[in-house]
């Protein structure tokens, strides 16, 4: 499991070098050194040692807080180099890891220019707090500016106007189909199963949709008021599927008539050393 967990990371390092400076940047725009102390303590250690060095420690932080997770990361970015599939979206984009990682490897494939990224966040949460959701939506947008990549589209309204906005503007896009589409927003039961009802809508018929944080306690909520609800309600004559055993509980659907999708699925699992989990939320408070 080792070597694959080490193969992800380094794909995922070299995904995220380059935006890096900008995703530092605006994260210092309005975070400060106690949210190292209290996020990262051994980062603020060294910071205290090399003060000169906060940049580069704050680029090594979000690699830190990421690194517990890269088999979820790993195998998201496997979906991102798939031919089969062109049209992804990340709803909950927080800090753009994950997105800017997902978007170095699609706008880099062949057929890039055939591609698309669509990302969707709110600058109102209230979770994160508005200053660092504007922030936030300012990091997205100057990521994509600075790449000048022309395929990746940034909405901040949240998923809800989005897809009512994409459904009364938009029915050839509609039709087309999103292929892959990671749900990693507030993590409620409400908010989750509102975005998974919009999201199979959207979903071409080889599409599959990763549900991040599947725990019975998670962002401070607790069973029954969280994702795991909403992903346990999906129905089970129509779509398979899987909670798969990494640290944050990654949720994975697809429709039961998606063949191809599910012999790619137990390939990259298998690859990646990645085990399915049974279904007892009681054993995994």
């Amino acid at each position: 499991m080792k070597n694959k967990e080490n193969e992800s990371m380094v794909k995922f390092r070299n995904l995220f070098s380059s935006n890096k400076d900008i995703i530092v940047e605006n994260w210092l725009s309005v975070s400060s050194l106690r949210d190292m102390k209290t996020l990262a303590p051994n980062l603020y250690s060294e910071y205290l040692k090399k003060p000169d060095d906060l940049k580069e420690l704050v680029g090594q932080f979000f690699i830190a807080t990421n690194a517990h997770r890269i088999q979820e990361i790993g195998l998201i970015l496997e979906a991102c180099d798939y031919p089969l599939w062109k049209h992804y979206m990340e709803i909950g984009v927080g800090w753009g890891v994950t997105c800017s990682s997902m978007a170095g490897l699609i706008f880099s494939r062949e057929d890039k220019r055939e591609c698309s990224l669509t990302t969707v966040d709110f600058k109102g949460s209230r979770i994160a707090g508005k200053k660092i959701s504007n922030a936030r939506q300012i990091n997205i947008n100057s990521i994509i500016s600075e790449n000048q990549y022309s395929q990746w589209s940034h909405s901040d309204v949240g998923s809800d106007i989005f897809f009512k906005t994409l459904e009364q503007t938009s029915p050839k896009k509609k039709s087309a189909g999103i292929d892959v589409v990671f749900i990693d927003g507030d993590h409620s039961f409400k908010q989750t199963k509102r975005d998974w009802e919009n999201v199979s809508k959207h979903l071409s018929e080889s599409g599959i949709v990763f549900m991040h944080d599947l725990k019975w306690r998670t962002q401070k909520l607790n069973y029954p008021n969280v994702a795991l609800r909403a992903f346990e309600l999906i129905p089970g004559d129509k779509w398979d599927r899987y909670i798969l055993d990494t640290p944050y509980r990654l949720g994975v659907v697809h429709r039961k008539s998606a063949g191809s999708t599910k012999e790619w699925l137990e390939e990259k699992i298998k690859h990646l050393n990645i085990k399915i989990r049974p279904w007892d939320r009681r054993k995994d408070k």
